[in-house]
C-alpha cells in the first residue's frame, strides 16, 4: 500500500503528539491522586497525632474532644482499651480485625464494603492503660472523583489527537504545496520542452535550494540532449557522404563500369578512400565515447618526447616528402601516455599538412619550463578566422567549409586533442591568423598527475 509522505508527516507528528498529551494527562491525573492521598494521610496522622495526646494527658476521649479538635465526617475513629470503647460514628463502625483499605463497616447493623485510608495504632496510655485506635477516611468520594478526572482527560486526550490530525494535515498541505507544484512542473518537461523550467518560491529557504538544484539539472539536461542531438546529427551526416559516394560507384559499377577498366580503377580507389575515411571516423568517435564513459585506459609511463616527436615527424616526411618540417628541442623525459600523446602530435601535424600548401613550411618546437614540457606546432599555412578560433575544438566542427571542401576531415582530430590534452591536465593554446600562421601550444607537467576528473566535470583546455 503506496502511502503519502505528506500522510505520513502528519501521522507521525500526530502520534508524537497524542503521546505528549497523554504523558501529560497521566502526570496530571497521578498528580492529583497523590494529592488527594497525601491529603488524606496527613489529616489521618494529625487526628491520630491529637487523639493520642488527649488520651495520654485524660485518658478518656468524648464526642466533645472529638468536635473540639475539629475532627468529625468522613474520618471514622475508634478506640478500643479495658475501660474506653469510642466510636466517633454510631452509625458506621470499623468489624473488629480490619486494618487495611478495603474494610467491612457495620452500617446499622448490616456488613457494608466500604474503601478507606485507614492508620491503626496501639500505645501505652496513664497507668499502664493499653489503648487500640484505629482511624479511618473514606476514599470513595476522591476515587469517584479520580473516575471523572480520567474520564475528562481521555475525552481530552482524544479531541486532541483529532485536533492534531485536522491542525497536522493542514500544516502538512500548504508545507507540500510549493513542493508538489514542483513535482507537477517537472513531471510536465520531456524532450520537447526541456527549455521550461519549474517556478522557484521566493522564500529563502530549502525549498528554494531545491527548486534552483531542479532547474540547473534541467540546464545541464538540455545542454547535454542538445549536444547529443547535435552529435547523432553531425555523425549521420558525416557518414552519409562516404556511404553516398560509395553506393554511387556501386551503382556505376553494376551498371557498366565492371567491364570499363578506367571506371573499375576509379571507383575501387574511391571505395577505398572512402572506407579508409569511414573506418578513421568511427575509430574517433569510439575515442571519444570511450573517453566520455571512463572505459579509455590511460597508461603512464617514462619516456623521452624528443624521441617521440622526431618519430612523428619522420613519419609525416615519409608520408609526405615535398613539405618542409623543421624541428627544434632537446632531450626531455616525461610521464604520460605515449601512445595518446603521439595521437595528440599527429593530429597537429596532419592539420598542418592539411591547411599549409607544398612549398609552406611546418616547424615543431619542444622546450622545457621548470616541470612542464611545451610542445609548439607552427604553419604558414591558410590560418584561421577569429571567428572560429573558439570552435575549432568543438565536434564536427569545420572552420570556413568553403575552404575546406577539398579536404577530408571530420572535424573530430582537434577535439580529440584537447581531450588528450585535459586528461593529462595540461593547457592547450591556438594562436592563427588569416593568411598567415597558425601555432598550437601545448603544455603538459612532466610528471603525470592527471584522471578523468576534469574531463568528466566539464574543465575545458584553455585557448587564446
Amino acid at each position: 500500500m503506496k502511502v503519502k509522505l505528506q500522510t505520513k508527516i502528519t501521522l507521525i507528528y500526530s502520534l508524537i503528539f497524542t503521546m505528549v498529551l497523554v504523558a501529560m494527562n497521566g502526570a496530571v491525573f497521578l498528580t492529583i491522586r497523590f494529592y488527594n492521598q497525601s491529603n488524606d494521610n496527613i489529616q489521618l496522622l494529625r487526628t491520630r497525632s491529637l487523639v493520642e495526646s488527649v488520651l495520654r494527658e485524660t485518658g478518656t476521649f468524648t464526642t466533645a474532644d472529638l468536635q473540639a479538635n475539629g475532627i468529625g465526617f468522613p474520618l471514622v475513629l475508634q478506640i478500643r482499651s479495658d475501660h474506653l470503647t469510642f466510636n466517633s460514628t454510631d452509625r458506621l463502625k470499623i468489624i473488629e480485625g480490619q486494618k487495611y483499605s478495603h474494610l467491612e463497616f457495620d452500617y446499622l447493623g448490616e456488613r457494608v464494603a466500604h474503601r478507606a485510608t485507614v492508620i491503626h495504632t496501639e500505645f501505652i496510655g496513664p497507668a499502664q492503660v493499653s489503648y487500640s485506635l484505629t482511624i479511618a477516611k473514606s476514599i470513595e468520594e476522591n476515587s469517584y472523583n479520580q473516575r471523572v478526572t480520567i474520564v475528562t482527560l481521555v475525552i481530552a486526550s482524544f479531541l486532541g489527537m483529532l485536533l492534531s490530525l485536522a491542525v497536522g494535515s493542514y500544516m502538512s498541505h500548504e508545507s507540500f504545496k510549493p513542493i508538489n507544484n514542483m513535482r507537477r512542473s517537472v513531471e510536465s518537461i520531456d524532450a520537447e520542452n526541456l527549455q521550461d523550467r519549474i517556478r522557484v518560491p521566493n522564500t529563502n529557504d530549502e525549498l528554494t535550494e531545491l527548486g534552483n538544484t531542479f532547474n540547473s539539472l534541467l540546464d545541464r539536461m538540455e545542454t547535454a540532449y542538445a549536444k547529443q542531438s547535435k552529435f547523432v546529427s553531425d555523425a549521420s551526416h558525416e557518414l552519409r557522404t562516404p556511404l553516398t559516394v560509395v553506393k554511387g560507384y556501386v551503382e556505376l559499377l553494376d551498371r557498366w563500369g565492371k567491364d570499363d577498366p578506367e571506371i573499375l580503377d576509379e571507383a575501387i580507389t574511391a571505395i577505398k578512400e572512402e572506407t579508409y575515411n569511414m573506418n578513421n571516423l568511427v575509430e574517433n568517435l569510439l575515442f571519444i565515447a570511450k573517453g566520455e564513459n571512463r572505459k579509455l585506459n590511460v597508461v603512464p609511463e617514462f619516456f623521452d618526447l624528443l624521441k617521440l616527436v622526431e618519430e612523428v615527424a619522420e613519419e609525416t616526411r615519409m608520408t609526405q616528402p615535398v613539405r618542409q618540417i623543421e624541428f627544434q628541442g632537446k632531450s626531455l623525459s616525461i610521464e604520460a601516455d605515449r601512445k595518446m600523446l603521439k595521437q595528440l602530435l599527429r593530429v597537429f601535424i596532419e592539420n598542418s599538412v592539411k591547411f599549409t600548401p607544398e612549398d609552406g613550411t611546418i616547424r615543431i618546437v619542444l622546450q622545457q619550463e621548470k616541470d612542464k614540457a611545451i610542445i609548439k606546432v607552427w604553419d604558414n599555412g591558410e590560418g584561421i578566422a577569429e571567428e572560429d578560433l573558439k570552435q575549432v575544438f568543438e565536434r564536427f566542427y569545420v572552420a570556413d567549409k568553403a575552404r575546406t571542401k577539398d579536404k577530408s576531415g571530420s572535424g573530430l582530430g582537434l577535439s580529440i586533442a584537447k581531450w588528450i590534452v585535459d586528461v593529462h591536465k595540461g593547457t592547450l593554446q591556438l594562436d592563427s591568423k588569416v593568411g598567415e600562421f597558425t601555432e598550437f601550444t601545448v603544455t603538459l607537467p612532466l610528471m603525470f598527475n592527471g584522471d578523468f576528473k576534469s574531463v568528466a566535470s566539464g574543465e575545458p583546455a584553455s585557448y587564446k
